[in-house]
This record gives structure tokens, C-alpha cells and sequence, in this order.
């Protein structure tokens, strides 16, 4: 796994004297995962797990939360909770039993009725990249997109200042998004299966099955 330091110094003669690379940084992480969410690519999908306490019909999202993938269902359960129908079933589940529906308000996850035991809600969730603060920090993606996010950033300080505010994004919005639709598609892609040779016709092939 790549880190910050790794991009820098494969830039750095590129760049001004003492320039501050990480707003710079951070937007071309934020730039590629917003073109990754258009692909739905599975790099940036998270695990939902969010802890209700007992009586309780409220429980706060993961800080990277971006949205579900899918409805949340209680761990325990074989169904999934349905988003909440209206203002009018909101305020007739009012008390605490087995949650049915749900909503999200903000970074909080409201469940209706609400849980009168301790529960966990699971689901799948898109993920916001994490800031990039220090050289010894990871590098999202898997080192996939660690040419295009140097080359990025030199787009952003030619185009731009010292601060990493360019007077035209679209210069490296366009150059992002090209790197990540040359990848993102054949991210998630499998190789055929093989199935059983009912018709036996393995001995028209020299593979040692």
C-alpha cells in the first residue's frame, strides 16, 4: 500500500517550493470517488453496523457514511427495514417494540417504532474517502490511481496557486475521471466459471481438467 510520502516524492520536483500538497491532495481523492460512486465500484462500499440501545430509536451513521447501498436489517433478522412511508407513520410508531421502518436524518439513523432491546443494524453502506493529513498516511484505491492523482495535482498547480485552488477545475476533472473510467468498470468483473461437462466434450480440449 502506497502513502502520501510516495506520491510526493514521485512529484515533488514538479511542484513550487514549499507548497502545502494536501488540499490539493484531498480533492483529487474526493474527485475520484465521487466517479467511483457513479460506477458503484465495491473499492468504496463499507460494512453498516450502527448500535441501538435499548428504548432507544436513534443511532448515529459511521463518519464516512455516503449513502446506503441497500436497506439496513436488524442482525438478528431475515428481513430488511423499509424507509418510512410518511409523517403519519412516523408519529403512529411512537413507542418501543421491533423496529419496521427507517430513516436517515443527517449522520442519524431513526428507526420506527424504535427497539425496546439492544440491537445492532447491519447493511452496506457507500464510503466517503478519509482526510489525508500527514506523509505517513495510506493511500486509498490500492495504488490503482496513484499515477492519476499525481498527475491530477500537477494539473491543479498549473492552473492554479500555491494552495491548491486552480482558476479551472474541469482541466483535472476531466483528467480524473478518465484515468478512473479506464479502471473502474473491470473492477468488479469475474472470470467465467467452469460447470460441469455433462455432453463430455473435455476431450476436444488439451487442458488437464
Amino acid at each position: 500500500m502506497s502513502q502520501v510520502r510516495d506520491i510526493v516524492d514521485g512529484i515533488k520536483h514538479r511542484l513550487p517550493d514549499r507548497v502545502n500538497i494536501y488540499p490539493a491532495l484531498n480533492r483529487a481523492v474526493r474527485m475520484i470517488s465521487k466517479r467511483l460512486f457513479f460506477h458503484k465500484a465495491s473499492m468504496i462500499q463499507g460494512a453498516l453496523s450502527v448500535s441501538i440501545s435499548a428504548d432507544s430509536s436513534t443511532g448515529s451513521l459511521p463518519s464516512d457514511f455516503w449513502g446506503l447501498i441497500s436497506q439496513p436489517y436488524r442482525s438478528t433478522d431475515t428481513y430488511t427495514l423499509m424507509p418510512v412511508p410518511g409523517k403519519e407513520m412516523e408519529l403512529k410508531y411512537n413507542n418501543n417494540s421491533t423496529p419496521v421502518y427507517y430513516k436517515i436524518l443527517g449522520t442519524t439513523l431513526h428507526l420506527y417504532p424504535g427497539s425496546s432491546s439492544a440491537i445492532t443494524i447491519n447493511g452496506d453502506y457507500w464510503q466517503k474517502p478519509t482526510k489525508l493529513t500527514k506523509n505517513s498516511d495510506t493511500m486509498p484505491f490500492n495504488e490503482l490511481f496513484d499515477d492519476a492523482i499525481e498527475e491530477g495535482l500537477i494539473h491543479i498547480y498549473v492552473t492554479g496557486d500555491s494552495s491548491g485552488n486552480p482558476n479551472d477545475i474541469s482541466l483535472m476533472q476531466n483528467f480524473i475521471n478518465k484515468a478512473v473510467d479506464e479502471v473502474a468498470p473491470y473492477i468488479d468483473k469475474q472470470a467465467p466459471k467452469r460447470v460441469q461437462d455433462s455432453m463430455g466434450l473435455d476431450y476436444m480440449t488439451n487442458e488437464d481438467w
